[in-house]
């Protein structure tokens, strides 16, 4: 039987081994809420957005270019999916998530800078049991900041990590204990 992802259009074609991730690690651990940041060409928000019709849940996903809200975003037929256009570092959360995933590709940016604040401001907010992704930790341009900021975020709080480095690399951040809110 085919999977309910195998059917999700891809735009970037280096995204593909990490469609089958993406959707298992929402539907194994029966995730519900989701917070996605740099919403971009839409393939993770495809992603999660199908897995979560799975498990009844609800994603959020924020990106700084109004384009993208604008654009593909606006004719999006799902219902379980807020986009939010601004900077994903003044996002004031009021309850816990289960999963944050962060893209790191904001123009601009070194990588290092945009990830530590988002996992500064938003990282707290992901519970117990949950997990924080992030996307090109092997990116030519801005993957060394990335892995240092993460790295140094899971040091502080004493998390382990896992690197899958298929194209330019996704880690996944285990959440085994409560984390201060930013």
């Amino acid at each position: 039987m085919p999977s309910p992802i195998d059917t999700i259009p891809q735009t970037t074609p280096d995204f593909a081994p990490f469609k089958e991730l993406l959707y298992a690690l929402v539907v194994v651990n029966k995730f519900t809420k989701v917070l996605e940041t740099g919403t971009d060409v839409g393939d993770s928000t495809r992603i999660f957005s199908t897995a979560l019709q799975a498990t009844q849940g609800q994603l959020v996903t924020i990106d700084i270019n109004a384009t993208v809200v604008n654009g593909w975003a606006k004719d999006w037929p799902i219902k379980n999916v807020q986009f939010v256009t601004g900077d994903s570092r003044q996002l004031k959360l009021t309850q816990e998530i289960d999963l944050l995933f962060l893209d790191a590709h904001l123009p601009g940016t070194n990588g290092y800078d945009q990830i530590k604040a988002e996992l500064t401001t938003l990282g707290g907010w992901v519970r117990a049991g949950g997990k924080i992704v992030i996307d090109d930790v092997f990116h030519s341009e801005f993957g060394d900041g990335i892995r240092k900021a993460y790295e140094e975020f899971c040091r502080t709080h004493l998390l382990v990590w896992t690197v899958y480095p298929h194209s330019h690399g996704l880690v996944v951040i285990e959440v085994t204990h409560p984390l201060p809110h930013a």
